[in-house]
């Protein structure tokens, strides 16, 4: 029963999170799904500083600051793949994370910082789905 629900979670997740995608791992919607169990008025709190401040600045100057420090680190800090995943050339991801680091300056080398901005965009996601 237990693997039975946490399978019906991951498809209800993994389709909503995951798109394009047929197979949904539990571990890819795990986050996702304790997320998705916290109340609302909940939710706006869990937004880091780095967050908000790249998401401040995404809006003010349309760019995708937060997507590409997300990126970063999904890709563990590699230019490569973060510009493959974003459709972008490696020098734009560079442009990004020099701006990051030096303009707003965070620390976004560090993967604590850039695992808080990671989760924080999960988060976003949720209350901007509800």
């Amino acid at each position: 029963r237990l693997y039975y629900q946490q399978a019906l979670n991951t498809r209800r997740y993994g389709s909503k999170y995951v798109p394009g995608s047929h197979i949904y791992r539990y571990l890819d919607v795990q986050v996702d799904i304790l997320i998705g169990q916290l109340p609302e008025e909940i939710l706006g709190t869990l937004l880091s500083p780095g967050y908000r401040l790249l998401a401040e600045y995404d809006i003010e100057h349309g760019l995708s600051l937060v997507e590409t420090a997300a990126a970063w680190y999904h890709n563990m800090l590699n230019i490569s793949d973060p510009a493959a995943k974003l459709h972008i050339h490696r020098n734009t991801v560079t442009y990004r994370l020099d701006l990051i680091r030096n303009k707003l300056d965070i620390d976004i080398d560090d993967m604590k910082v850039l695992q808080s901005i990671a989760l924080s965009e999960r988060v976003a996601a949720r209350i901007h789905h509800s």
